[in-house]
């Protein structure tokens, strides 16, 4: 029992300093790439608006809005 303690004792001091799972967790939710269709963060109420609001545009970057939505829209079905 005596080198089981000192064995707990050793691994408690060698690890004192470590992040909790929480922490790591953390680091590694704000490292993650975003989710797959997203682009850029937008959630998908927000791609849908902004396909809905871009879609009658007569210029050609509103178009491509419109465009860019609505394929990562049809990314999210697929």
């Amino acid at each position: 029992m005596r080198l089981e303690a000192r064995v707990d004792e050793i691994q408690l001091r060698l690890h004192r300093y470590d992040l909790t799972l929480r922490e790591r967790q953390a680091r590694a939710r704000a490292a993650a790439p975003p989710p797959t269709g997203t682009s850029i963060g937008f959630t998908w109420q927000e791609l849908e608006h902004l396909q809905a609001h871009f879609s009658g545009g007569n210029h050609p970057l509103s178009a491509s809005i419109a465009d860019k939505a609505a394929a990562a829209l049809e990314r999210r079905s697929a």
